[in-house]
């Protein structure tokens, strides 16, 4: 114990003196232990801020691993902050109206090994498009092509939508640990990141479907006052929260286990359907046999929750009704 201890003391220090020494060099940008050796990374190279010339658009293809935001604002703009290395390349094909981007940050960095630490140059690159206000996205196609987590330098990467309206949307990857969307309108398509952190506030999906394609419950998903069309969210994931959404439609929840937390549902009917052990409980009401439990009206607008593992739970604090 006291070995380890020490050693772990040993890797500390070694980790602060490189990174002081990097730091009065040319600044470190983070200190941290990875499979058990110090990692320090400072940034190498010029630190880019670039604006790509692009006109009014209303398709959007992005593939890239870095952190991306997407917004609205007065004008059609695509900036790109960060190391020159990991600058993407952007077209506008103006007879189409179509934004496209194109990055890669695989072995974009250069690591040395020195007295058991690791030390990496590299930069934290974010790109960011505006969308001009008013304007609705025919095609919206994101792919996320980022790092594994043991290979990357920083901490979560993050995929931002604010205020924009779309629809045929496709929003795929591996990698990402973060999903935001925030006043969006998105309709007909699919979001699918495995163990990505997923939350949609404030926004209205059409027809929209959430899967996660990983059979590891890793990951959450948090969706709150949102106006919810038709559409479903399937996978593994490891909690659901559905907070103080309105259903037009019907809207299926399809989880392997883990827990669904429903809280202040409008609908005209919730069905929890389930295997083995699962726990039910609708309002005051619970159990956990094999079948079906309902409440409201099941024959229109319903919620339809379906726990296919054993050891999955589905609560359902509060419904209010959708007598329409």
């Amino acid at each position: 114990m006291k070995k380890v201890f020490k050693w772990g003391w040993y890797l500390l220090l070694i980790a602060l003196i490189f990174g002081g020494i990097a730091w009065l060099n040319h600044g470190v940008a983070s200190v941290s232990i990875k499979k058990g050796r110090p990692q320090i990374m400072w940034k190498q190279g010029e630190t880019l801020k670039k604006d790509f010339a692009v006109g009014d658009f209303d398709k959007l293809n992005i593939t890239a691993g870095s952190n991306i935001e997407i917004k609205t604002g007065d004008h059609a703009a695509v900036q790109y902050l960060g190391d020159t290395r990991e600058q993407p390349t952007v077209t506008f094909d103006q007879q189409r109206k179509q934004v496209t981007i194109v990055q890669d940050v695989a072995g974009k960095h250069e690591s040395h090994d020195f007295v058991g630490a690791m030390f990496t140059k590299g930069a934290d690159p974010k790109i960011i498009v505006i969308v001009p206000r008013e304007t609705k996205l025919n095609n919206l196609a994101l792919h996320f092509n980022g790092q594994p987590e043991e290979n990357r330098l920083y901490g979560n990467n993050r995929v931002e939508f604010k205020n924009i309206t779309a629809e045929r949307v496709k929003l795929t990857g591996h990698d990402l640990d973060n999903l935001f969307c925030e006043n969006v309108n998105f309709s007909q398509g699919k979001i699918s990141f495995p163990k990505a952190f997923i939350s949609i506030k404030n926004s209205t999906l059409t027809q929209m479907v959430i899967t996660d394609n990983n059979d590891v419950n890793e990951d959450d998903i948090k969706i709150e006052k949102t106006i919810l069309n038709g559409g479903s969210l399937q996978g593994y994931h490891d909690e659901i929260q559905f907070n103080h959404n309105v259903i037009h439609n019907g809207y299926q929840i399809i989880n392997e286990d883990g827990l669904i937390h429903i809280h202040q549902v409008n609908v005209a009917g919730v069905k929890i359907t389930s295997k083995d052990d699962a726990v039910k409980r609708i309002g005051s009401e619970m159990n956990h046999q094999d079948g079906t439990m309902n409440k409201g009206d099941i024959s229109k607008n319903v919620l339809d929750i379906n726990i296919v593992g054993p050891d999955g739970v589905a609560r359902v604090e509060s419904m209010k009704e959708d007598l329409r």
